[in-house]
């Protein structure tokens, strides 16, 4: 699912913005039931998983994060995330957590820097998922990045390009599944 999300988004309050989520996820849920595609009994459960899972959350478990698909040759970039961390040994895209009045791009730019010490340009957004872990709710937004030099691992984790057709070879962090799904529909990739 893909939420649009604009400038008056970034400037809401956590809270805010879960409550938001809520609300899209509905109007989806709603959407569905009024198209047939779901049945009352399917929408009825789907609806009072999402509400349980939101009412859980207090604003320390939700996380905007983004992340960066960098692509080079019909390859695009992943990260094994490093020993030590949640989700250790799953790959995923580049990226991190939103800091509190940054915007999703510079907070981009900020962890390619930290992470890989390269400097990017964001293109454009790609796709948004709202994601519930076990111990969090991630609202994870995917820009097309375009790398500024040669990444270089500065947090103990490990990088390859691999094309979509290889994509299937690697574990990734349940969050970037959905993204791996969009890349696979890609006409060249």
């Amino acid at each position: 699912m893909k939420f649009t999300i604009d400038e008056e988004y970034d400037k809401l309050s956590k809270r805010e913005k879960r409550i938001k989520l809520y609300f899209d996820q509905k109007i989806v849920l709603d959407d569905f039931l009024s198209s047939g595609a779901i049945t009352k009994a399917q929408y009825d459960k789907s609806f009072n998983d999402l509400t349980a899972k939101m009412n859980i959350l207090g604003d320390d478990k939700f996380k905007e994060v983004v992340a960066g698909i960098a692509f080079s040759d019909g390859r695009f970039l992943i990260a094994k995330r490093p020993e030590g961390k949640k989700r250790a040994g799953l790959y995923e895209f580049v990226g991190g957590k939103v800091e509190k009045g940054e915007s999703k791009e510079n907070a981009l730019k900020r962890e390619f820097f930290e992470e890989l010490g390269v400097e990017i340009s964001v293109k454009e957004e790609f796709a948004s998922v709202l994601h519930f872990y076990d111990d969090l709710a991630v609202h994870l937004t995917v820009f097309i990045v375009e790398l500024k030099g040669v990444p270089e691992p500065k947090e103990g984790q490990s990088l390859k390009f691999i094309s979509a057709a290889e994509s299937g070879e690697y574990e990734f962090c349940d969050a970037d599944e959905e993204i791996l799904n969009k890349i696979k529909k890609l006409p060249v990739v």
